[in-house]
């Protein structure tokens, strides 16, 4: 495009305007607004720059036409007009650059986690591995090309997947080892898919350390039931004293019913042979007490065929 030249003395005395004019709007009319290629984004940023060019020219020689003259109002106008289209044309297609760009920027952002998250998907790790958002987004920036974008994140995405590749084979090692611990510690290793995400020797102490806890509460509790066992033996083997004490007592007051004097022996059954009577014994003591005593004259009569029953009641009267 040649530059726009004015020369005015009162009128326009001569000027390539409508040359620079028909140039102009040939421009305009030529640019492409449906950007698909990286040439496509080439040209609009060129056509961009010789919009703004076109502009100054525009302004320089109006700037040049006001030097030479008081008023030339119509080309003044007309030059306004021009001057006003190629900016609209340039911000439009400034605005149609940025937007595109930044839709390309994140459709190249999207692929790239959409590939990684395919590759993890249904992967053992997949529960704990976290793509890397930042390093996509990074990877990008002060890319000014379609292509240059792409390889950036490929790069990221190769290097995820490397990264997945190693956790998995780390999870994989690690799990032969806790699935043994498991095999004969049921229940220690609730946890151990996230286990299994650590360093094996990490992987290692940690079967140790709940292990060697199990081991060591099993023998206290063993302990525990064992002193539990044995106040228990000794409770019942005092109890069982208690009981063979009173049973000696009871079987010694029995024989001293047995040495009564014959005669008064046979004058107490025959009369209880006749007659029906009842043996009270008021114990004034606890319940505890009261049954001692009570199997002691069940006792101290057994042999005697005549007494039926021994029983034993609350006394109704207050002591």
């Amino acid at each position: 495009m040649h530059d726009l030249i004015l020369k005015i003395e009162g009128k326009v005395l001569s000027s390539n305007f409508d040359a620079f004019q028909e140039s102009a709007l040939a421009i305009v009319d030529s640019i492409n607004t449906e950007l698909v290629t990286d040439t496509d984004f080439i040209e609009a940023e060129d056509t961009i720059k010789l919009c703004k060019l076109t502009e100054d020219r525009l302004y320089n020689a109006k700037q040049q036409a006001v030097n030479q003259t008081v008023d030339i109002a119509e080309l003044f106008k007309t030059i306004d007009q021009l001057s006003s289209k190629i900016r609209e044309t340039r911000l439009n297609l400034e605005k149609s650059v940025k937007t595109e760009k930044l839709k390309r920027k994140n459709d190249v952002i999207s692929d790239g986690v959409e590939s990684i998250t395919q590759v993890v998907k249904g992967s053992v790790v997949e529960f704990a591995f976290s793509t890397d958002i930042k390093a996509i987004h990074d990877a990008v920036k002060g890319k000014r090309s379609l292509e240059k974008m792409t390889e950036a994140v490929d790069e990221v995405v190769e290097s995820e997947v490397e990264r997945l590749d190693a956790l998995i084979t780390l999870f994989n090692h690690n799990r032969v080892l806790v699935e043994e611990a498991v095999e004969k510690h049921t229940g220690l290793f609730p946890d151990w898919k996230t286990i299994c995400l650590t360093a094996t020797e990490t992987v290692e102490q940690t079967i140790e350390a709940r292990i060697n806890k199990f081991k060591l509460d099993e023998q206290e509790k063993i302990k525990r039931e064992e002193e539990q066992a044995y106040r228990e033996a000794e409770r019942l083997n005092r109890h069982a004293e208690e009981t063979e004490r009173l049973n000696e007592e009871a079987i010694i007051e029995q024989h001293k019913s047995e040495d009564i004097q014959p005669e008064v022996k046979t004058v107490v059954e025959r009369v209880l042979m006749v007659e029906n009577y009842i043996l009270t014994v008021n114990i004034h003591g606890s319940r505890d007490e009261a049954l001692v005593v009570s199997e002691n004259v069940d006792g101290a009569l057994i042999g005697f065929d005549c007494v039926t029953s021994v029983n034993l009641n609350k006394s109704q009267i207050a002591a």
